[in-house]
């Protein structure tokens, strides 16, 4: 498989525009290495509730607006998305690419989302729905990066106890 298509489909949609032409430059280590890390995990708890009674297509749609506040912060702080969903999202600095600047891109990050998630959920209140409640951890330290799964299906991940610790920080 031809490395520039398996590091876009990869990371092209985790990573800044900005870095993502970084990831060919010998800065990716695909196999696994321990590294300096910061993460930020911003969950929106309340996300069944605020969004009960919407068809599926304005619930997707309030949902994915969401998802671009946080990946537009995460972006602006040239942070990396690892995973979205179910109302919560992951975010990474020092991984893929390494970072000295890790912990200040990811208070960047959370500084700017405390102020953007409170204008969004104001105006997702005054759309009738219901109070947004929302909760933001970040946590840094050192983690193991790499790829984990089956052949074929494997993912990008970070592993260690920043990860641990910032899923329960964010409640």
């Amino acid at each position: 498989v031809d490395r520039r298509f398996f590091v876009l489909e990869r990371f092209g949609h985790a990573v800044a525009p900005a870095k993502s032409e970084q990831l060919f430059e010998g800065g990716l280590r695909l196999d696994g290495e321990l590294r300096a890390i910061a993460v930020l995990e911003c969950s929106w708890h309340n996300v069944e509730a605020a969004t009960k009674g919407q068809e599926a297509v304005p619930r997707l749609a309030t949902l994915n607006r969401f998802y671009e506040v946080v990946q537009d912060a995460v972006d602006k702080a040239q942070g990396a998305v690892l995973q979205a969903g179910e109302g919560r999202v992951l975010a990474v600095w020092g991984a893929p690419l390494a970072d000295e600047q890790a912990v200040q891109g990811a208070l960047a990050a959370a500084w700017s989302l405390k102020a953007t998630l409170k204008v969004w959920a104001s105006q997702q209140f005054l759309r009738g729905g219901s109070a947004v409640q929302w909760g933001l951890g970040i946590a840094s330290g050192q983690a193991t990066v790499g790829l984990v799964g089956p052949k074929g299906r494997q993912r990008y991940t970070v592993l260690g106890g920043p990860v641990s610790e910032v899923r329960g920080l964010a409640q």
